[in-house]
């Protein structure tokens, strides 16, 4: 049954788009100053362009250790987002931006795979592109092609 323009109104359509949540850590306030390019934001947007994604916040913890004890403010706030169900992915650079402690960085994926999103960083993003041209080589790698 097709709907009319006028039914077409009412109807709601899903939404598809991907919401994520950049995260960005600087260890000392001097690596993030305003001024300066932030190659972590812009990694951020790579990576969401490279997933189709909209960036739906940024945020960044300026001056906070990776070997925190306490979660970081703006970690928290974007995990926080996940959790309502604002953004489905959380996107930062590379995973020693969320934790430099490999069994925190396990808690916090652990919290957000359990809110149902996923996080995203440069290196698995380049992981799963190399595997699925892997993939569509056959599953050849370069010792197999001599």
């Amino acid at each position: 049954m097709e709907l009319t323009t006028k039914e077409k109104r009412f109807v709601k359509e899903p939404d598809t788009a991907l919401r994520a949540v950049a995260y960005m850590r600087t260890a000392t306030i001097f690596q993030g100053e305003p001024d300066d390019d932030c190659p972590q934001r812009e990694l951020c947007d790579e990576i969401a362009k490279a997933l189709g994604a909209t960036v739906v916040a940024y945020f960044d913890d300026q001056g906070q250790s990776g070997w925190w004890s306490t979660m970081p403010k703006k970690l928290e706030a974007a995990i926080t987002a996940i959790v309502a169900h604002n953004a489905t992915v959380l996107i930062c650079s590379d995973l020693a931006r969320v934790s430099r402690n490999p069994h925190t960085a396990a808690q916090v994926l652990q919290w957000i795979h359990d809110a149902g999103g996923s996080v995203q960083t440069a290196d698995i993003l380049w992981d799963a592109q190399w595997l699925e041209l892997q993939r569509r080589a056959g599953g050849r790698d370069h010792a197999d092609s001599r």
